[in-house]
């Protein structure tokens, strides 16, 4: 295993303490803290309606053509339907969009007239008026998803409504620089840990992974069954190692499921299957894999599920471990995750989501509950390496397979390494949990045992001090015997006879 993989593994399994995630409380910021009376134009696809990154959240919105709501991610308050800040580069309703893991001012967005329009906002400065694309790419069906890759930079992918996937380099905008036809409709795409696969989630109830440098696919047949309704598959990486996680519905009652399948084994069995509920809307799933947490918010639903992954477990309820349930007061519509590098590590913040709804979107955040006394120290158990903002390949020609050095074929250059670069979440200057000094820890029967033995020894003391007094006590008496008794001179003083004569005895 590269150090690199070690370095991303949840701290829970390096340390060997399990489930610390099980009590991670939700909040809701509603009201004046979230942004109200919006107008959303809610998709009839199943791809989310919502994106954001550590700077921006943006929106499909109603209105000609297909405008896009953006806002900063801080930012509350009323949305006047005549001051919504709103950028429009398509001439069709807009399906997806996304925002770059690597630029968080770089956005995409997929139209039905079959552009990617790319965008490039400024966090700094909020004026959106007239802004055009940076770039447009073209497709001759319409955008169902697109996803920027998440360890090389200029590099975004695309699905359409006929089935044809593309990867695009930004730098050369012309054509896209592989093409691959899947010949189903594609309703979500996901990239692996290194970026060397996608997954794309089709309409024949099939999950196909292809390959971007070397072009081989592989298909997952039908990881929820004969069943029509949409799944959603991701990888996810856990144990240090690249796994499928799917939603859809259950293979084997009504409802919904979560699926962990392992390609590695060359079945399409599942490892674990684990009912969620006995609802029938899509499910969509974020991961965190610093943490190896999945979240579950379900369209139409108002309860955000968790389950803690453990893809080497023995069985189902260790491999799905559940965490507390968080209800929110509206149905979901979309949702949005943050980047881990966003995260507030002094709150103990190990989860933000941005939450779409009929007319709000709303953050929400997931803490884990400790002590003000922990707070104080950066949690190093809890909080592992995150992905940074810089890419791991700089551009997407050093990332596909490279050219033969000179005339002899069998010099080919090595493929660069795409794992991700990874930073501490650890502020500057604040103590390590780990480095606390710990007070060593007494049970109370020796606590009992150590007052008891004190006790003991003053009772001995003191009984020792007593009898020494007493021993010179006696020894006194016996030699003075009325200076012992505290006799007084010439009132207590014992009575010598001297042979006088009493005063009765005389004679006249």
């Amino acid at each position: 295993m590269s150090s690199n993989e070690e370095q991303c593994r949840p701290r829970s399994w390096r340390s060997g303490v399990e489930h610390k995630y099980k009590l991670c409380g939700g909040k809701e910021s509603i009201g004046h803290d979230s942004v109200w009376n919006l107008r959303p134009k809610i998709a009839t696809s199943d791809s989310s309606a919502l994106a954001a990154s550590e700077y921006w959240w943006a929106v499909p919105y109603e209105g000609g053509g297909g405008p896009i709501f953006i806002s900063g991610i801080d930012t509350t308050g009323r949305i006047e339907p005549t001051n919504a800040t709103t950028i429009n580069g398509h001439k069709a309703e807009v399906y997806c969009i996304d925002f770059s893991k690597l630029d968080g001012n770089l956005l995409a967005s997929g139209g039905d007239d079959g552009n990617v329009c790319i965008w490039r906002l400024d966090h700094e400065d909020s004026t959106l008026a007239d802004k055009l694309p940076l770039s447009k790419l073209k497709e001759p069906t319409g955008i169902r998803e697109v996803l920027f890759h998440s360890t090389v930079a200029n590099a975004v992918l695309s699905a359409t409504v006929d089935g044809r996937l593309g990867l695009w380099d930004l730098q050369k905008d012309d054509n896209a620089a592989r093409t691959w036809d899947l010949e189903q409709s594609i309703n979500c795409l996901d990239l692996n840990y290194d970026g060397t696969l996608v997954i794309s989630s089709c309409r024949d109830r099939c999950a196909r992974i292809t390959d971007l440098r070397t072009d081989t696919q592989q298909v997952l047949e039908r990881p929820h069954g004969d069943s029509s309704r949409i799944f959603k598959a991701k990888f996810i990486h856990n144990r240090g190692h690249d796994f499928i996680l799917s939603t859809g519905p259950s293979v084997s009652t009504t409802g919904r499921e979560v699926a962990l399948f392992d390609l590695r084994k060359g079945s399409n069995e599942a490892l674990f299957r684990r009912l969620v509920d006995g609802q029938n809307g899509a499910l969509m799933p974020f991961y965190y894999e610093e943490f190896g947490v999945v979240w579950l918010f379900g369209r139409g639903d108002t309860t955000v599920r968790q389950f803690e992954i453990n893809a080497t477990a023995k069985s189902s309820d260790e491999a799905f471990f559940p965490g507390l349930d968080f209800r929110c007061g509206s149905p979901h519509t979309g949702a949005a995750q943050l980047p881990g590098r966003s995260l507030d590590v002094k709150k103990l913040e190990i989860a933000r989501f941005k939450r779409l709804t009929a007319s709000t979107v709303e953050t929400v955040s997931f803490t884990i509950p400790r002590s003000a006394e922990l707070k104080e120290f950066f949690n190093d158990d809890v909080f592992d390496m995150t992905r940074s903002s810089d890419p791991a390949i700089d551009s997407l020609t050093n990332f596909l397979p490279p050219q033969i050095s000179n005339d002899d074929d069998s010099t080919i250059l090595p493929l660069v390494d795409a794992s991700p670069r990874l930073i501490s979440l650890r502020p500057d200057g604040m103590p390590l949990l780990s480095e606390r000094p710990v007070e060593e820890k007494v049970l109370n029967t020796q606590k009992i045992n150590t007052q008891r033995k004190i006790e003991q020894d003053q009772h001995a003391h003191d009984q020792a001090q007593f009898e020494k007094l007493a021993s010179l006590a006696n020894q006194f008496e016996k030699y003075q015997p009325n200076n012992s008794m505290g006799a007084r001179k010439g009132v207590d003083s014992l009575v010598v006879d001297g042979n006088e004569v009493d005063d009765d005895e005389w004679d006249d």
